[in-house]
């Protein structure tokens, strides 16, 4: 003889009900946004955590050897320090300059110059401070510091070091030239 369930039997304890379609696309698409926001934010506070020598660098700029006290990141190359001199040129100025670099980091004001052109006799002397640099690279803003017809500040002076041992030199110009030219450690 077969029994029936009660009535008792059946109202224990029930299973829940396999969640819906549309329930389980909210879901995903909440999952989907609370990963998302995780990554952005990881990605956020890991830019801004200071980096030191053994953390690789995520921009385009090179890591040099140190050449300042500290556990400071991208410093000026050795090969850069001293005293440089020689002249650069646009077809119609010439200009004899004197760079002078000393060991220091991007954002630093490492380097003074002192330009002077020969037609006029004019001088422009400048902290210049690091804005970018690379292995054979960098790349100065300038700030005046005395002189006379001096650019606009924070105009960018870009020196490259040369397999010869010099230093290409190129910097804005009047009149929108550039003035292009080669230094030597004096």
């Amino acid at each position: 003889m077969s029994q029936e369930p009660s009535a008792l039997d059946r109202s224990g304890p029930r299973r829940p009900r396999p969640p819906d379609r549309q329930t389980l696309l909210r879901l995903a698409a909440v999952l989907a946004i609370a990963v998302l926001a995780v990554g952005v934010a990881v990605f956020v506070i890991r830019q801004q955590l200071p980096r030191d020598s053994t953390t690789p660098a995520t921009s385009t700029i090179d890591s040099p050897a140190d050449t300042t006290p500290g556990t400071a990141i991208w410093n000026v190359p050795q090969g850069f320090l001293g005293t440089w001199k020689g002249t650069a040129g646009d077809g119609a100025h010439t200009i004899d300059v004197v760079l002078t670099i000393i060991a220091g980091k991007t954002a630093e004001e490492v380097a003074t110059s002192a330009d002077t052109d020969r037609l006029s006799g004019d001088r422009c002397e400048r902290a210049e401070r690091v804005v970018s640099l690379a292995a054979t690279e960098l790349t100065f803003a300038g700030r005046a510091t005395g002189g006379v017809g001096c650019p606009d500040n924070g105009r960018t002076t870009t020196v490259e070091l040369r397999p010869d041992g010099s230093l290409g030199y190129q910097a804005p110009g009047p009149n929108g030239s550039i003035l292009v030219g080669t230094l030597h450690l004096s």
